[in-house]
């Protein structure tokens, strides 16, 4: 049996806001990370060209990582499942925080 969750009530709203907003920052830096990529694969050997890419997913992780973190104690469930939402769920989820 799936255990029901809980949302916080409105004096959270600031929390909503931060998800938002790290969530839209999220998406920025899987689109830079995806160019680094892009440019690595033009020239796998440049060695300024991976350690950009390296960043690049090393923030982009740290940031999906926040993101579910956030989600995960909004909304009271663990993180692995807050992980799965943004990855499985992204267009509702968005939807849902009004984006």
């Amino acid at each position: 049996m799936q255990k029901a969750f809980t949302i916080k009530q409105p004096e959270e709203v600031t929390e909503v806001q931060e998800i938002r907003e790290k969530l839209k920052k999220l998406e920025e830096l899987e689109a830079k990370t995806l160019e680094a990529e892009k440019a690595l694969e033009a020239d796998v050997e440049n060695t300024d060209l991976d350690k950009a890419w390296g960043e690049a997913y090393n923030e982009e992780y740290k940031q999906y990582s926040e993101v579910a973190k956030l989600i995960a104690d909004l909304i009271n469930i663990d993180t692995y499942t807050a992980k799965s939402m943004i990855v499985n769920y992204r267009d509702q989820l968005k939807k849902t925080l009004g984006l």
